[in-house]
């Protein structure tokens, strides 16, 4: 599958998961958690996006070198992703969501925090199920996830959501193709 179908894959897959994590947690507000999730790699669409269509030869270059291509997009997704949500004028959790999505620990307003542990598990089990960027999938102790801790979800209740969700997230696809 080529990259923008990936990334959309997963970006469904991190919404589903995260409305799921905020289900389970019994947030406030699992409808914003889950488009935060759709979003979270938004800065992603845009580097794929010039990537695709190079019009300068450091572009051209950086096509012929997928592994250097790979560490740019991992290292500046966050930051171009603020910057589009800035753009687009999405409410400041959206952007602690985008931002965050990878340290949240990192994230300096407690109320967001919630929201932006929420994504980053999500992100972590989109993985974890195979609907990452890449053809590796993760295998993390989900127990120890820094966002576990903070939701204070249990073993076993990791061990249901991951089930469920595996069991959706295929059928889901399964659908959508």
């Amino acid at each position: 599958k080529n990259s923008m179908t990936r990334l959309w894959r997963h970006s469904i897959a991190t919404a589903h998961c995260a409305n799921e994590i905020a289900r389970s947690t019994l947030a406030p507000d699992p409808e914003a958690i889950f488009l935060a999730g759709l979003v979270h790699d938004i800065g992603k669409v845009l580097l794929l996006e010039m990537i695709a269509s190079p019009r300068e030869k450091i572009i051209q270059d950086l096509q012929r070198n997928p592994d250097l291509m790979r560490e740019i997009i991992a290292s500046l997704h966050a930051h171009i992703g603020l910057l589009i949500c800035q753009a687009w004028e999405l409410p400041p959790l959206f952007r602690a969501a985008v931002y965050f999505h990878h340290n949240p620990a990192q994230c300096p307003v407690k109320d967001w925090l919630g929201v932006v542990h929420t994504v980053c598990l999500a992100n972590t089990l989109a993985n974890i199920e195979g609907y990452g960027m890449n053809d590796t999938t993760e295998e993390v102790y989900l127990a120890s996830h820094p966002s576990s801790i903070y939701h204070s979800l249990s073993d076993i209740k990791l061990a249901t959501l991951r089930v469920d969700l595996g069991d959706t997230l295929e059928a889901l696809f399964e659908v959508a193709g």
